[in-house]
This record gives structure tokens, sequence and C-alpha cells, in this order.
């Protein structure tokens, strides 16, 4: 969601609010699919009292206290993975979440805010190719509900009426980029990798446009 300064944006601007009214009906449309696959939506917390366990993401802390004003630290989650498999090892097969989470250190308006919104999903058993079905049918269903037979990003066009193509990562570093992901599993490899075909600058550039959109 753009970001807004008071509540006129959102009543002044037609394009902001079109974007918000889409942003509400995607997430209702999101839900229905899932329902109709018999999927189980979940709640699970947003505070934490251990932080995620992804090296690379920060945690927001935040303090809390009782009612004898004892201190209690916790984090605010940066996703809801690690609740979302406590589920799957307790009996839970087919589920699915649609929550707030946040990452400190963020570029607000790169690739996220330190506030979003986020879908995540499970089934077991299932295989990969399950998810992508799943991703595939989610996104020809909310296009269907709005008309829409197009995706774009920036130069990209992605039909939602043809059936989409499904590769491994392994695969898709091959096609799209002419290199084996094998040879670049450490992160010191990676990064002159990126470095190498420019893609560092473009990730900077990129991030400094949009962070000029919002400050």
């Amino acid at each position: 969601m753009p970001y807004m300064s008071n509540w006129s944006d959102l009543k002044n601007n037609p394009r902001l609010k079109n974007i918000y009214d889409t942003r509400v009906k995607i997430i209702k449309l999101i839900r229905e699919f899932f329902w109709s696959q018999d999927f189980a939506e979940t709640d699970t917390p947003a505070a934490l009292r251990f932080p995620g366990q992804e090296p690379y993401l920060n945690p927001v802390p935040v303090t809390i206290h009782d009612t004898d004003s004892t201190v209690h630290k916790m984090y605010l989650r940066t996703s809801p993975e690690f609740a979302l498999k406590k589920l799957l090892a307790s009996g839970y097969e087919k589920i699915f979440e649609i929550g707030k989470c946040f990452r400190d250190y963020e570029s607000f308006g790169g690739n996220h805010n330190t506030e979003f919104t986020m879908l995540e999903w499970y089934r077991a058993p299932g295989a990969l190719a399950e998810i992508m079905d799943d991703t595939e049918r989610l996104f020809k269903y909310i296009g269907n509900k709005l008309e829409i037979k197009k995706l774009r990003n920036r130069q990209t066009e992605i039909s939602l009426d043809c059936r989409w193509d499904k590769m491994s990562m392994k695969e898709a570093w091959q096609k799209y980029i002419g290199v084996n992901l094998d040879d670049y599993l450490e992160i010191g490899k990676l990064r002159n990798l990126a470095n190498d075909k420019g893609y560092m600058e473009m990730i900077i550039t990129n991030m400094k446009i949009c962070s000029s959109k919002y400050f």
C-alpha cells in the first residue's frame, strides 16, 4: 500500500483510492480461494518472546509490561512461518494466514516497508509442484474475478490464460542468467556474481527511486 501521510490523500486522490479498494478486494478473494480449496485460515501471534530464525532478517524489538509493571522484551514477527509449522507438526494439513509482519532496517518501498502484509500457506503432505499449482490457480482466480487478463512487471507480461512454466530455482538461474546455482551457494561468491553482472547497481538504483517516492 502506498504511503499515506494523512486521510486526505485517500479521500482526494482517485488513483490512490482505486489502489486501496483493489487491495481490499484482492485480500477478500485470497481468502475465498483458500476456503474453496479446504484450507483452514489460521491466526498466530504477532508479538513473540523470541525473534525469527532467519539470519538475514532483523526483527523489530518491543517492550511490553504486565499488570505488575514487569518488563517483557519481545519481538514483532518477521513472518508467520515458525508458528504455521508448529501447526503442521500438530496435525493441521492445509493452512493459510494473511497477516501483518514486521522487519527492521527495511527500505520503505524497495522490497518491504517495515510493516507489510504477508500471505503464507502450507499443505502436508505436499510437493513443490502442488504449491506451484496453488500459486497459479490463486492468481488466475483473482484475475478472473477482477477481469484481469495479464500481469505486468516492468517490461514483462504474464498471461493469466495460458499454462505457466514451472521450473526449479536452479533451472531458472541456468535459463535466465546462464549460471549453475551450485557454484554460487556462498554469500561471497553470490555477491561477486551480482557485481559482475551489474545487478547490485541496479538494486541500489531501484531502492533510491522507490525511497524518493516516500520521503
